[in-house]
């Protein structure tokens, strides 16, 4: 009877022992699936994140008007060309997850131009997981806008007489001949000949001009100034990778964008343009060589441009201008005679107080020219310019035949005019246009042919309108082909406050020439000012990061 009672006690135990193995395998088990479900809902939320940044990179608008992308969305899609669509069961693991939108937050501000999206993610298997995270995209940009001067061809910086203050970029090679003054790394997908010079950080301080970048760090031993001059960093950096230069393409997307942000010019009380102007040229007549055109002049009573606003073909401009903003122009933009800021940010050097500082250039003056032609600095109709210019167009060198956008073709780009083998410029940017271009003749309506540099009026027109020398301008500029001119006076210095950046440059100054980059133009300067209607490469720079994660149930 004991030993039955014994069997019995022990047999009881191992049925114990084994209900007990068995409920924690199942615990086990459970607890393995419902880890793996939360992993496979977070993998699933990945692909889609990585999807969706990936339709909007590839919008074809650039700036701020590429976040209109997000404008169309529903739980399971979003965008407009090209709209993506969430997939809404993913066989991940053994999991099948679901991802759906439940909010878009786009905000475009004087400092921050972002879309906030909220994903949701849910995987079932034996379990069910769900997470919710905020993703930021900011508007994208180009990084060409980091530079004082970025060229996609040869970059050559000649003369002690002339000073860069900021980094310079060139997608081939740089060249420094007769010792100029760069005061910033040189950046070069090829090579970097010859020497420059550079100065010290108290040079810096006592010879560089407020309208320079500040200095990093801004005094001594002061605080640090991200993409500020620091001397240590004024180096020749060699085979670095090409940047894409971006393509002013159709002028319509830029209306576009123009008309979503409410650009305007304005002079006084009067607007001169709302968003775009395709009017009658200075004629004033429809239907001539210079419709499209506009001159504004700023000499009496400055211009003010706020926003992005697009001219259909040529812009004459000189004077004085005030505001932010961008001007687009359908061909060339002409600075005939100085141009300067009513309101023009300042950097002492050196800086005890950069907050203070950053704080007021953020809302001080901004123009960034942008032509789909050229950029022509400095009265191209006179003799000294032509004698100062011209050799610097027709050198070997500076003639680079290269691929051009179809849109330019219009404008005599393709220079053989047979678009059945594509679109290519030989690079003569002294020879008449391609496709038999016209001007006016300066009598009546008469046409001559129009040079790339030429603008659409008449050379009287131009003359009348044209100082002796251009002794400074204030603006970034922007070519998609070349930027040409003549600069400066004999004995006089001339600055440059902003950027230049073009596919070619046939420069020629007299006197001394200093190239200020406007540091509100850098990526990461923490005074930058968001112009996001800038020219960008499709699926240009943008940023994409997590805010905010949680698991809901």
């Amino acid at each position: 009877m004991a030993a039955m009672l014994l069997i019995l006690l022990v047999t009881a135990i191992a049925l114990y022992l084994l209900n007990s193995a068995k409920s924690g395998m199942a615990i086990d088990s459970n607890g393995e699936a419902y880890d793996q479900s939360l992993l496979d809902a977070q993998s699933g939320l990945e692909r889609v994140k990585y999807e969706l940044y990936q339709s909007f990179l590839s919008n074809s608008a650039s700036g701020s008007s590429a976040l209109g992308w997000f404008n169309t969305w529903s739980s399971n899609s979003i965008g407009t060309n090209p709209v993506y669509r969430l997939a809404n069961s993913l066989a991940i693991n053994q999991s099948t997850v679901s991802v759906w939108l439940a909010s878009v937050v786009i905000t475009n501000s004087a400092t921050s131009t972002y879309a906030e999206v909220t994903l949701i993610s849910r995987a079932v298997h034996l379990s069910e997981r769900k997470i919710q995270e905020r993703l930021r995209i900011g508007a994208p940009g180009s990084p060409v806008f980091d530079y004082a001067f970025f060229v996609d061809h040869v970059l050559s910086l000649a003369g002690s007489k002339m000073t860069v203050s900021g980094d310079v970029r060139s997608n081939t090679n740089i060249t420094f001949s007769a010792t100029p003054r760069v005061n910033g790394t040189a950046h070069a997908a090829g090579t970097v000949s010859g020497a420059r010079n550079t100065w010290s950080l108290s040079q810096y301080f006592s010879s560089a001009t407020t309208r320079a970048p500040p200095a990093d760090p801004t005094s001594t031993g002061g605080a640090a100034w991200t993409m500020g001059y620091k001397p240590a960093a004024a180096t020749n950096c060699i085979r670095v990778l090409p940047l894409s230069m971006p393509v002013v393409g159709s002028m319509t997307q830029y209306v576009a964008t123009a008309i979503s942000h409410g650009g305007m010019i304005r002079q006084g009380s009067s607007t001169i343009v709302s968003n775009s102007y395709s009017g009658p040229g200075p004629d004033g007549l429809t239907g001539t060589a210079d419709d499209g055109c506009l001159i504004l002049d700023g000499l009496t009573t400055p211009i003010r441009i706020d926003g992005p606003v697009v001219v259909a073909a040529d812009v004459i401009i000189r004077g004085q201008v005030g505001g932010q903003g961008c001007l687009y122009a359908g061909r060339n933009i002409h600075i005939v005679d100085d141009l300067t800021y009513t309101n023009p940010p300042a950097w002492p050097k050196p800086d005890t107080a950069p907050n203070t500082t950053a704080n007021a250039n953020r809302s001080d003056d901004l123009l960034v020219l942008v032509a789909k032609g050229n950029i022509v600095i400095g009265n191209y109709t006179s003799s000294t310019w032509s004698n100062s210019v011209w050799s610097l167009m027709t050198a070997a060198a500076a003639v680079v035949p290269c691929a051009s956008d179809p849109s330019d073709a219009p404008l005599g780009y393709d220079s053989d005019n047979n678009p059945a083998n594509g679109y290519r410029f030989d690079g003569r940017h002294y020879a008449n246009e391609a496709n038999d271009g016209r001007r006016l003749s300066g009598v009546g309506t008469n046409t001559v042919p129009r040079r790339y540099f030429d603008s659409s009026l008449a050379n009287a027109t131009v003359n009348a309108l044209a100082g002796a020398e251009v002794q400074a301008v204030d603006a970034v500029l922007y070519s998609n082909h070349a930027i040409i001119g003549l600069l400066g006076k004999t004995g006089k210095i001339t600055p440059i406050n902003g950027a230049m950046v073009c596919h070619d440059e046939m420069i020629a100054f007299n006197g001394d020439l200093l190239l200020n980059w406007d540091i509100r133009m850098g990526s990461r300067s923490v005074d930058a000012v968001p112009l996001d209607y800038l020219p960008t490469t499709q699926g240009g720079s943008s940023s994409a990061f997590t805010r905010t994660w949680r698991e809901v149930k």
